[in-house]
């Protein structure tokens, strides 16, 4: 295990959903806490200024600090997205936009644990049983091993191991940490889950709707040790049915980088389910009488539909899909650790050896 890691905490510029629900490119921020911090160059680890309270401008930064706070420090960002409490130092630097304007980039060096223990309470309801917060330690840390190990032969970035968002596992800093979660977490210190010798990539998602699905058939890369297999507890105790509709006009709309912009739908059925009963291939008929086939996972993206395990009903002009679960259905399925603490007192061993097994 490393002692430390460095988590990209703003900004981020892609696709993916931060903690918060959004993201902005900041020019300025300020940093607080409550006990003096030391702000040093980051090269040669000169004092620059030591201070409770800072506020950073990306038009007057020269270069590359860091920011080491001995208790915790508030950052709080601009366009109302709400302070998170961190505890680690604060590398900061500026990088140019494509318009030639600076930005900031803020990266938390910070305890491995220390990490895990904000993932924990971020991914799970803290009031949950404990032994499912235990599988969740050891997911989490599991998973953030591997895509070390994997950053590590091929780095992401010079500048940072990870980011806190849902492309790693979400991350909010010190603001839902609490003593359930730290217990779950330092008494599972030193526990991963393995497979033939090596750490895992230990994939979680909110609710498999009844089965798990396998990496290859949610991304097109395989893990042997994350099967698809029928959850073994009472599908009744988790209530994970859910539909959308949408108008023909609503469902082109959804689609444009999916289909091409000269046609329209005529029709959206499923053509092909996985054996977890998950849909697989869509094929969209057109007007013109054409057709394509649409791969499931991306038409569940597209329409950002809880899950993938959905079925289709076409009335007049509108499709309603109904389906069961939430997420992309692989690895530990977080609600079902909750329920089989629950119905069948299991323990955290026996979760994960479940989920992560073939």
């Amino acid at each position: 295990t490393p002692k430390t890691i460095r988590v990209l905490i703003f900004p981020h510029l892609g696709p993916n959903p931060i903690p918060q629900g959004k993201e902005t490119v900041l020019d300025h921020f300020s940093l607080g806490s409550e006990n003096t911090c030391v702000e040093s160059e980051f090269t040669t680890g000169q004092t620059i200024t030591t201070a409770s309270t800072f506020e950073f401008k990306a038009t007057e930064l020269t270069g590359p600090v860091r920011v080491h706070c001995a208790t915790s420090a508030t950052l709080i960002r601009e366009h109302g997205l709400i302070p998170i409490a961190y505890l680690g130092d604060f590398i900061i630097s500026t990088v140019a936009t494509s318009t030639g304007h600076k930005r900031f980039q803020v990266v938390l060096e910070l305890p491995f644990e220390a990490y895990v223990s904000g993932v924990v309470p971020t991914e799970m309801p803290s009031t949950w049983p404990m032994d499912s917060l235990k599988a969740q330690a050891v997911a989490s840390r599991s998973y953030a091993l591997f895509d070390l190990a994997a950053i590590h032969r091929e780095p992401v970035s010079p500048d940072y191991d990870l980011d806190d968002t849902v492309q790693y596992q979400a991350f909010l800093g010190l603001n839902k940490v609490n003593s359930r979660t730290d217990e779950a977490v330092t008494s599972t210190i030193g526990i991963g889950v393995t497979y033939g010798g090596q750490i895992i990539k230990a994939f979680f998602a909110a609710d498999s709707g009844g089965f798990t699905e396998t990496p290859y058939n949610a991304w097109k890369i395989a893990y042997p040790y994350c099967p698809s297999k029928p959850e073994v507890y009472d599908l009744d105790l988790v209530k994970s049915d859910w539909d959308f509709e949408f108008t023909s006009s609503a469902l082109e709309a959804h689609l444009t980088t999916l289909i091409p912009k000269e046609k329209h739908i005529k029709d959206l059925r499923v053509s092909r389910r996985n054996p977890s009963g998950r849909a697989a291939d869509l094929v969209v008929q057109f007007e013109d009488g054409s057709e394509d086939i649409l791969w499931g996972p991306d038409v569940r993206s597209a329409l950002h539909l809880r899950s993938n395990l959905f079925q289709i009903e076409k009335t007049l002009d509108k499709y309603k899909f109904t389906g069961k679960g939430y997420g992309h259905g692989v690895g530990m399925n977080q609600w079902g650790a909750k329920v089989l603490v629950d119905s069948k007192n299991w323990t955290f061993k026996q979760i994960l050896s479940f989920y992560y097994s073939p």
